[in-house]
């Protein structure tokens, strides 16, 4: 049985952990779950089902670690195969950015800092480091992505080669996916 690793956590994040034990027994019972974070994800759907939107309560099931779910947001009201990338996005492939809304169950979108031709970079609070980073979101369309995982590769060469922060550039801090969307975290400067 694999432990968890709720010293980590936030307040919250320790409580959904204890509230997804009976979950937890209940499944791995059945032989489904390797890892208890994934009953984090059981149990913030059965908590907090409710005040999520539909499309929410579907991809919830995806990620292993839930460290914000967006409660006060004004959520986007999106439809599984609808138009538009199921309405999160407009007709030009920018995903709609949503105050207090979440990216991927961990970033908390704070503001908008810019809009490009390549998508738009927001001001976020990382509520698994508790710390305020840049999220540069990709624009939904293939030239875009593609151009986008060449800058990743290049951010991670610079982050190898630049450990000692000795070449003043902005570093990467991580990459990943969210509703179709390659989303870039940078430490945020100035």
């Amino acid at each position: 049985m694999a432990r968890c690793r709720s010293s980590r956590a936030m307040c919250a994040i320790v409580w959904l952990v204890v509230m997804s034990i009976e979950i937890s027994t209940e499944i791995r019972e059945k032989g489904r779950i390797s890892s208890c974070w994934l009953c984090v994800s059981v149990a913030a759907l059965r908590r907090f089902g409710d005040r999520l939107s539909d499309f929410e309560r579907y991809e919830i099931i995806d990620f292993v670690e839930i460290w914000f779910l967006g409660l006060e947001a004004k959520k986007i009201r999106a439809v599984r195969g609808a138009a538009q990338n199921h309405g999160y996005d407009d007709e030009n492939g920018n995903y709609h950015c949503v105050s207090h809304d979440h990216l991927a169950f961990r970033y908390e979108v704070l503001e908008i800092l810019g809009k490009g031709s390549f998508g738009q970079v927001v001001k976020a609070l990382d509520h698994k480091t508790n710390t305020l980073v840049a999220v540069k979101i990709i624009r939904n369309r293939r030239r875009f992505h593609k151009q986008a995982t060449v800058e990743v590769a290049i951010l991670q060469t610079l982050r190898v080669k630049d450990r000692d922060d000795r070449y003043n550039v902005v570093h990467m801090h991580e990459f990943f996916y969210c509703r179709n969307h390659l989303c870039i975290v940078f430490e945020l400067l100035g």
